[in-house]
């Protein structure tokens, strides 16, 4: 039951792991899903996640702040299948998860396209 909970270690806080992130991270889109990710080798921290909703597309704080508890909830339910990834790697996945639609879509065709986009970070490795 511990397994879905969201706990501040698997945050991404540090400034430096954003900017890592940002400026050097491979692109995964599944609109209205976009994960940048990039991973880390001097630690093995596992998983760290940022959850983005931009005020550019979401101007009302109310709608980003629900669009970041659906990705939060998403990456929640389906963490386990990106611990997978990090088992025996000695290396921790730094991923950025932002919503990119400028709409709100029902929180089941998000899952989808969210689960479609873990699988692609899954292929390559």
């Amino acid at each position: 039951m511990d397994d879905f909970r969201f706990p501040k270690a698997e945050r991404m806080t540090h400034k430096r792991d954003i900017e890592l992130v940002f400026a050097s991270g491979n692109t995964i889109k599944k609109t209205p899903v976009l994960l940048k990710y990039c991973w880390k080798t001097d630690a093995t921290e596992g998983v760290k996640v940022l959850i983005v909703a931009p005020k550019r597309q979401h101007r009302r704080a109310v709608t980003r702040n629900k669009l970041k508890r659906r990705m939060r909830e998403l990456f929640r339910l389906h963490k386990s299948s990106l611990k997978i990834l990090t088992i025996g790697a000695n290396k921790t996945l730094l991923l950025a998860v932002i919503y990119q639609g400028n709409a709100s879509v029902p929180f089941k065709q998000l899952e989808t396209q969210y689960r479609a986009a873990i699988m692609l970070l899954q292929a390559p490795i």
